[in-house]
């Protein structure tokens, strides 16, 4: 999910064993937390993560 959200120019923070931060800031708008979201149920439901399932853990 974090690479692909990265590929999707969505910025966020991924920890081995914790999982990703989204962290909207009060400038962000309902709109675009809204947006990540649907990215998000996007890349799950078309399996867009799959490329990027490398077991390897990354740092952002």
């Amino acid at each position: 999910m974090a690479r692909a959200l990265l590929a999707r120019d969505i910025l966020i923070d991924y920890r081995a064993g914790a999982g990703i931060r989204i962290s909207p800031h009060f400038y962000n708008t309902d709109e675009e937390v809204h947006a990540v979201i649907a990215a998000m149920q996007d890349i799950l439901a078309s399996g867009a993560w799959r490329p990027y399932a490398d077991p390897t853990s990354f740092v952002t």
